[in-house]
């Protein structure tokens, strides 16, 4: 696929999103703010760099006042810790690395934010399956047919694509969405 294609192949892959998805997750990030609660976000590989670009980018380019702590959203990549991802995958296997944080951090009422390419991830399946025991909202930034979570998450924000970079292109597409729309909305 030379360039040109694959331009077309992600605008054309942009057309078919879900941004009534897009926007249920922008209310639900302003009403775990608005109750002072917490957003954790995770994923693995490119999925686990967005996880951390989508928290940076809600930390910083959201603060309304940056004298007050008032209005600032509580977010967390649960993968930007490395040696504690790393105790709990050799200590625990590596399907419980998200869902043993969200054990230790996360309270009822808190919003889980699992991004998976596949929607199969084993770890990112068990973090969502636990933030549903414990009383968290869920919501899953996905690709392919939308895999597991589809199903499992309150809030699936699918882009259909079987190809993972479409997916990891328009996965940072939808994150820019939402944090120009909680910055300026």
């Amino acid at each position: 696929m030379d360039i040109a294609d694959y331009t077309t192949t992600v605008m054309e892959t942009m057309k078919g999103l879900d941004h009534g998805a897009v926007q249920r997750l922008i209310v639900a990030m302003k009403d775990v703010r608005s109750r002072d609660g917490a957003i954790y976000v995770f994923g693995n590989g490119g999925s686990g760099a967005a996880s951390s670009h989508f928290a940076e980018d809600v930390g910083k380019m959201t603060i309304p006042d940056l004298e007050s702590p008032k209005g600032r959203y509580r977010i967390m990549s649960l993968t930007d810790n490395s040696p504690y991802l790393l105790c709990l995958g050799n200590d625990l296997g590596f399907e419980s690395v998200f869902e043993q944080q969200l054990m230790n951090l996360a309270r009822p009422g808190d919003l889980a934010i699992g991004i998976s390419g596949s929607g199969n991830s084993k770890n990112v399946v068990r973090a969502i399956a636990a933030a549903k025991r414990m009383g968290m909202t869920t919501a899953g930034i996905l690709g392919y047919d939308g895999g597991v979570l589809k199903g499992m998450v309150e809030i699936p924000v699918h882009v259909r694509s079987m190809d993972m970079q479409v997916c990891e292109d328009l996965h940072m597409h939808i994150i820019h969405q939402i944090v120009k729309s909680l910055a300026y909305g």
